[in-house]
C-alpha cells in the first residue's frame, strides 16, 4: 500500500528536501525568532506600566503574521503552477508519472508546509506572551490556528488560480479579488444590515445579509480580535475563521484537481493554434496601438507590459470605484445612526488620501519588480543588454515605461490631500520636523522601489514580499536602535539619522543594479 503511494508523493516529498536544505529557510526561520525576542525586548520598558504586556505583544504578533501571509502568499503561491507555464516545462512534468495530484501536492502543498513551519518556530517564543501576563494559553494557540486555517484557504486559492490562469500575475490579482470579495466587499454593500444588527433587529434579516455576515463573522482579522481581547476587540458578528477557511481551502484545492487536466493540456502550450479557414469568418478586431518613438523600450514596457492606456482606465475604474462603495457605507451608516444624511468634503479626502496612499505602495513595489523580473521570466533580458544603448539608459526606459502605472494612485492621493486640507494657506507644514517626515517618506519609496528592482534580479518569484519583509526589518532595527540610542533617539536628531541610513543603503542598491543586470543577462 505504501509502496504504491510513493509516487504520488515524490514530487512534494523532493520539494520539502529543496526547501529545508536551503540556506534562506535557516536564515528566515532564525530571523524570525531573532525578530520576536527584539520585539520583546523594545517593549521591556513599557511592560511595568501596563496590566497585561503580553496582550499588547500577542496583537502585535498576529496582526504582523497577518499580512505576512497574505503578501507572501501572493507573491509565492500564486506561481506554483502558472510559472511552469510561463517556462513551458509543465508539460515535462507531464511526461513523467506524476499524475495531477502529485503536481499540485509537490508545487503547492509544499510551499504551505513552508508557510507553516515559518509559523510554528513562532510557538515556542510567542509562549513568552503568557509569562507576561494578559492572556493565556489557549488564546496563543488559537491565535496560530487561525493564522494556520488562514493561511491554508490563502494557499489553496492560489493554487486554484495558479492551474487556471496563464500567468503568475493575472493568479495573483485574481487571488487577491478573491479575499477582497469574501471580506471586504460585505463591509461596503451591506451596511444596512449592520444598522439593524446594531439597532438589535437580527431577526428580520434576510437571506443576503445573512451571507454577508457571516462573510464578516469568518473574517480571520476580527476572529483574531476577538481571541486576544473577548471582552470587545472584536466585531459583533465575529465568529470562529477556522472551520470556514479550511473547507473553503479544501474545496479550493479539489477545484484545482478536477481543473487541473483542462487548464494544464500540455498539447496546448507550445502548438500554436491554428487559423480560421472559413471563408466566412471575420478578421479579428487587433488594438491599435501607436508607433514607436525614440524611446522603444519603454514604448514596449507601457503598452504590452503595463497594458496601456486600456489598464489605465480599468485602474482608474477600480479605484473609484472602492472610493465610492467606501464613501457609500460611511454615508449609509452615518445616516441610518443619525437619522441626517450629511456629506463633508474632509471625509471624503480622508478616503481618497488613505487608499491612494495604501495602493500607491502596492503599485510602486510590485511595478519595480516587474521592470526586469519579467523579462528574466521570459529570457529576454540577455536579448536587451545587446542592444546598442547603454545599461544607463536601459534602466532610465524600463522606469518611464513603468511610471503611468502610478499615475491613478498619484491623483487619487491628491484629490485626497486637496479635499483634507482645510484652508490653502495651511497646505505647508511650519515645523522643520514635518519636512523632515517628507523627506523620510520620499526616501523609504525610493529605497522600497530600488531593493524591490534589485531583488527582482537575484530571486525568481517572491521579489516584492521579500522587499516588503526587508524594509519592515530594516526599519524595525533602526527604531530600536534609536530608541537605545540616547539623545539622537528624538526630536529632529531621529529623523536625521533615519534619513542617512536610508541613503546610505539607497545609494549602494542603485549603483549595483547595472552590474547585476548584466550578470543575469550574461547568464541567460
Amino acid at each position: 500500500m505504501l509502496l504504491n503511494l510513493r509516487p504520488l508523493f515524490a514530487l512534494f516529498v523532493r520539494s520539502l528536501r529543496e526547501q529545508s536544505r536551503t540556506k534562506l529557510t535557516h536564515f528566515a526561520r532564525g530571523g524570525i525568532g531573532l525578530l520576536l525576542l527584539l520585539l520583546i525586548w523594545k517593549n521591556e520598558r513599557s511592560f511595568l506600566s501596563q496590566t497585561a504586556s503580553g496582550l499588547f505583544v500577542l496583537t502585535m504578533v498576529a496582526m504582523v503574521n497577518f499580512f505576512a501571509i497574505g503578501i507572501f502568499g501572493l507573491s509565492t503561491f500564486a506561481s506554483a503552477i502558472a510559472e511552469e507555464k510561463e517556462d513551458d516545462t509543465l508539460g515535462l512534468l507531464r511526461m513523467t508519472r506524476l499524475n495531477p495530484l502529485s503536481i499540485l501536492l509537490g508545487k503547492g502543498t509544499a510551499r504551505l508546509c513552508e508557510g507553516l513551519l515559518l509559523l510554528a518556530v513562532q510557538v515556542p517564543f510567542s509562549m513568552l506572551c503568557i509569562t507576561l501576563g494578559g492572556v493565556s494559553l489557549e488564546q496563543v494557540l488559537h491565535c496560530y490556528a487561525i493564522l494556520a486555517a488562514f493561511l491554508f484557504l490563502l494557499s489553496n486559492v492560489a493554487l486554484f488560480w495558479s492551474v487556471v490562469c496563464r500567468s503568475s500575475g493575472r493568479a495573483g490579482v485574481l487571488t487577491a479579488t478573491t479575499f477582497i470579495v469574501l471580506y471586504l466587499l460585505p463591509w461596503f454593500a451591506l451596511p444596512r444590515s449592520v444598522i439593524r444588527s446594531l439597532a438589535g433587529g437580527t431577526g428580520n434579516l434576510s437571506w443576503i445579509d445573512r451571507v454577508g455576515q457571516f462573510l464578516m463573522g469568518s473574517n480571520p482579522v476580527l476572529d483574531l480580535a476577538r481571541v486576544i481581547d473577548p471582552r470587545g476587540g472584536g466585531f459583533f458578528t465575529a465568529s470562529d475563521s477556522v472551520l470556514p477557511s479550511l473547507v473553503g481551502g479544501a474545496l479550493a484545492f479539489a477545484l484545482a484537481w478536477m481543473l487541473f487536466g483542462k487548464f494544464c493540456n500540455a498539447g496546448s502550450e507550445s502548438a500554436p493554434k491554428a487559423a480560421s479557414a472559413s471563408p466566412s469568418a471575420k478578421p479579428r478586431r487587433r488594438r491599435r496601438v501607436p508607433r514607436t518613438g525614440r524611446n522603444a523600450i519603454a514604448w514596449k514596457d507601457f503598452h504590452f507590459l503595463n497594458g496601456g492606456w486600456s489598464a489605465l482606465r480599468i485602474r482608474c475604474i477600480v479605484y473609484l470605484g472602492v472610493v465610492g462603495l467606501q464613501m457609500y457605507r460611511d454615508l449609509s451608516l452615518f445616516s441610518g445612526l443619525s437619522g441626517r444624511p450629511d456629506f463633508e468634503w474632509r471625509a471624503l479626502g480622508f478616503v481618497l488620501l488613505q487608499f491612494g496612499i495604501m495602493s500607491f505602495s502596492v503599485e510602486l513595489g510590485l511595478a519595480a519588480s516587474r521592470l526586469f523580473g519579467i523579462e528574466r521570466k521570459r529570457n529576454t533580458l540577455g536579448s536587451l543588454c545587446t542592444l546598442p544603448i547603454s545599461t544607463g539608459r536601459l534602466i532610465w526606459q524600463k522606469i518611464l515605461g513603468g511610471l503611468p502605472v502610478l499615475a491613478p494612485s498619484v491623483l487619487l492621493g491628491l484629490l485626497g490631500f486637496l479635499s483634507f486640507a482645510s484652508a490653502p494657506g495651511r497646505w505647508l507644514p511650519r515645523e522643520p520636523v514635518a519636512y523632515l517626515v517628507i523627506i523620510l517618506s520620499i526616501s523609504e519609496y525610493l529605497l522600497f522601489a530600488v531593493l524591490s528592482m534589485f531583488l527582482s534580479l537575484r530571486m525568481r518569484r517572491g521579489a516584492f514580499a521579500a522587499a516588503v519583509g526587508l524594509m519592515f526589518i530594516g526599519n524595525f532595527l533602526l527604531t530600536l536602535m534609536l530608541a537605545t540610542g540616547g539623545g539622537a533617539g528624538s526630536g529632529e536628531g531621529a529623523f536625521v539619522v533615519l534619513i542617512m541610513f536610508v541613503w546610505m543603503t539607497l545609494v549602494p542598491l542603485a549603483l549595483a543594479i547595472p552590474s547585476q543586470i548584466k550578470r543575469a543577462g550574461a547568464g541567460e
